[in-house]
């Protein structure tokens, strides 16, 4: 035992595996948890109790971004600083750890400039795996169409959290610029998505070709490929190139399972998205859609199956 240690006790005890715990207790010395469990059973120690109502596991948020957005305006990225948007996202890590978040996976954003703050104690926050910036197609999903071309490369040369790539070459590139920032996984859109306004959700982006490019070269420095896919052939692009993680829509799941079954390549994010067939639905009608019941049916079908889930909150924190 050292000087350095902390007693809690709660009326519940959450302990990640088997059963809560009535009337639990947590001994940490130093940065270890030394005994989680029964309070009777606790070992003495000198600390002062601290007392809280329910003590658990820190989460994972496996789908977030520290862009510093106060809302869904991505013209903003070009119109407002990045300093101050930078300032914002200090204070979004800050509000993840307070609710609970310790560990992050960061798909796009400041996540891998603010994981070198929070390692060395600077900032607090939780432990981030940031992508660097999101690689996508021109005129894909993460291309600003509102603004003119040259103004999306500049923002990627200034440090911003989106890079257009085309061909397998400016694929690899890309790849080996987030490796630069120490990236700790690479972001890529396979297909459309909900707030670029031009593509349609549902349609594949990156080749086949261009996706096995992404991934073997992520591979060779031991990095794993998340991708945004709503619709089936990006879905299924990605999934045979070899992508490990995918944000993808209830509906495609099954499909997924069908051909590969409950542990087949990949893990799955489920999202919700409605649109009239035959028609892109706007920003806004897919942007409300993703509140209502279908994710909320998707996550309870899953459990009732067994299945693993892993949950993102998508936006910043706070917005």
């Amino acid at each position: 035992m050292t000087d350095d240690q902390t007693r809690i006790d709660a009326d519940l005890l959450i302990p990640g595996r088997g059963e809560p715990v009535r009337d639990g207790t947590v001994l940490i010395d130093g940065g270890t948890i030394t005994y989680a469990g029964a309070r009777a059973t606790a070992p003495d120690t000198a600390a002062t109790p601290v007392r809280v109502t329910t003590v658990m596991p820190g989460m994972w948020d496996c789908h977030a971004h520290f862009i510093g957005a106060v809302d869904l305006d991505l013209g903003k990225l070009v119109r407002e600083p990045a300093q101050l948007m930078a300032a914002r996202s200090v204070r979004q890590a800050a509000d993840a750890l307070d609710a609970g978040f310790t560990s992050v996976r960061e798909v796009g954003g400041n996540g891998v400039y603010l994981a070198r703050a929070v390692d060395e104690g600077t900032v607090p926050g939780p432990t981030i795996y940031g992508a660097g910036a999101m690689l996508s197609t021109t005129g894909g999903h993460g291309d600003l169409h509102d603004f003119p071309l040259e103004v999306v490369h500049e923002l990627a040369v200034q440090g911003g959290p989106l890079q257009l790539c085309d061909g397998v070459a400016e694929c690899l590139r890309g790849v080996r610029l987030q490796l630069r920032k120490n990236a700790r996984v690479i972001k890529v859109h396979a297909s459309g998505g909900v707030l670029s306004e031009v593509d349609h959700p549902v349609h594949q982006q990156f080749s086949g070709e261009e996706l096995r490019a992404i991934v073997e070269e992520a591979g060779r420095a031991e990095r794993v490929v998340a991708a945004h896919c709503h619709g089936t052939p990006g879905i299924m692009a990605a999934l045979e190139a070899g992508v490990r993680l995918h944000a993808m829509l209830p509906g495609e799941r099954e499909q997924h399972e069908q051909q590969h079954g409950e542990d087949g390549p990949g893990q799955l994010e489920a999202g919700a998205l409605r649109g009239g067939e035959g028609r892109q639905a706007s920003t806004q009608e897919l942007t409300g859609s993703l509140q209502e019941a279908g994710i909320a049916c998707a996550l309870q079908r899953e459990h009732r199956t067994g299945q693993r889930q892993q949950v993102g909150d998508e936006a910043d924190h706070g917005v």
